[in-house]
């Protein structure tokens, strides 16, 4: 070491030989050393303090029983608006009737030499019709079998008709061409509220519907086509639905339902008191098990809504959130149970016990259809549930 030279401080000059190794690391960085020497000798846990303490505070998965407390069913008349598709048919249990209107003037019957209403179905069931003007007005997003407009009911349930046939035919093809002659087209000017499609009588256990496509469709709307000598004018549809009945259907009290077209809505009720506030729910499973299914598609999808306040057993209504917390669809003819993930649900329940009102299983949606689903009413719509209490004692 050079005179003056501060001890433990590095020299800028390489150590000679025999020089001990300690100078060259400094004497702060030998203490460093050593206590960490010290803790090795100690015996210090090799992974983060508490982390070998972890699984012994840890909860084993719990089970609680979730009791079916209450169950009920509701029908009611739901306007199906100018969706998709417009059903016409009849069977034992539902009727389905198609109101059109056109924006036909009283120029288009001048020197009319023919013409023709067209329609496009999307399946062929043989359908026979026949086609009469409506008397009252009516709004294609308002409409059902029992009102006209939102609180101006029909005269006649299933809308107010004409005496006059305008036409009668049958859907028989990718296009049903149906002619009309000049009186009738006068009539159906005249008549500003449209035209109703009205099914025939069909045997109890015959599939009488057809899917007609609706004026939302790009090239198969509904279409009067009227010709002047070697020219033609095109009217489409401005307004098309269905309304649907089912006067023909018996309920039983007991019986949990969801339906579409005509809408069933199933109210069912669990008790999740034993879910605690705060336990993780991981899994929670709606069983439902199917025993009669009517739809006119391979495929249904169901819903579930959460109810916003008490539902009294009978009532005609129950209020929900419009939110699907969960759908599942399901092939008809090949599956019998239906599994709806009920975990947010639950979870929801269990953090707010008073929330707990129940829920609706309904149809998803309702209004684009004409669907029927029957649930068990020998084996109960069940509520499995799993859920995981917090560790004892830590966070």
């Amino acid at each position: 070491m050079k005179q003056g030279q501060i001890p433990g401080h590095r020299s800028s000059e390489v150590p000679k030989s025999g020089v001990s190794m300690f100078w060259r690391f400094g004497i702060s960085d030998v203490r460093l050393w050593l206590v960490a020497c010290g803790l090795w000798l100690l015996g210090c846990n090799h992974s983060p303090l508490g982390f070998d303490q972890l699984d012994r505070n840890l909860q084993d998965p719990q089970f609680p029983t979730t009791p079916f407390v209450a169950g009920d069913c509701y029908g009611k008349f739901l306007t199906n608006g100018p969706g998709d598709n417009l059903y016409l048919g009849r069977d034992g249990a539902y009727e389905s009737r198609v109101l059109l209107r056109f924006a036909l003037q009283d120029s288009a019957l001048d020197s009319v030499t023919a013409v023709s209403m067209v329609l496009y179905p999307h399946t062929l069931h043989p359908v026979s019709f026949s086609i009469r003007p409506t008397t009252t007005e009516w709004d294609d997003y308002q409409v059902t079998w029992h009102d006209a407009q939102t609180g101006i009911p029909w005269f006649t349930p299933g809308g107010d008709v004409d005496s006059t046939l305008l036409a009668r035919s049958v859907v028989t093809a990718d296009s049903t061409v149906i002619e009309l002659d000049q009186a009738r087209l006068r009539t159906m000017v005249n008549r500003t509220y449209g035209i109703i499609l009205l099914p025939d009588t069909a045997p109890a256990e015959s599939l009488n519907f057809c899917n007609l496509y609706s004026m939302s469709t790009s090239s198969k709307k509904p279409k009067v086509v009227i010709q002047y000598g070697t020219k033609t004018r095109t009217y489409e549809a401005t307004q098309n639905t269905f309304i649907v009945d089912t006067s023909a259907l018996t309920r039983r009290i007991s019986d949990l339902w969801a339906g579409a077209g005509y809408v069933f809505r199933s109210y069912l009720k669990f008790n999740v008191d034993s879910v605690e506030s705060t336990a993780t729910v991981v899994t929670a499973e709606l069983r439902l098990r199917v025993d009669t299914v009517f739809s006119l598609h391979d495929t249904v999808t169901l819903g579930v809504h959460r109810l916003l306040a008490d539902y009294t057993l009978g009532e005609k209504d129950a209020p929900f959130d419009g939110t699907v917390l969960s759908s599942r669809s399901f092939i008809l003819g090949t599956d019998s149970l239906v599994n709806l993930d009920m975990r947010s649900l639950v979870q929801f329940w269990a953090q707010k016990p008073d929330s707990n009102f129940g829920l609706l299983v309904t149809m998803n949606p309702e209004n684009t259809d004409i669907s029927r689903i029957q649930f068990s009413r020998s084996i109960l719509p069940t509520l499995r549930v799993g859920c995981v209490n917090p560790p004892e004692g830590r966070f």
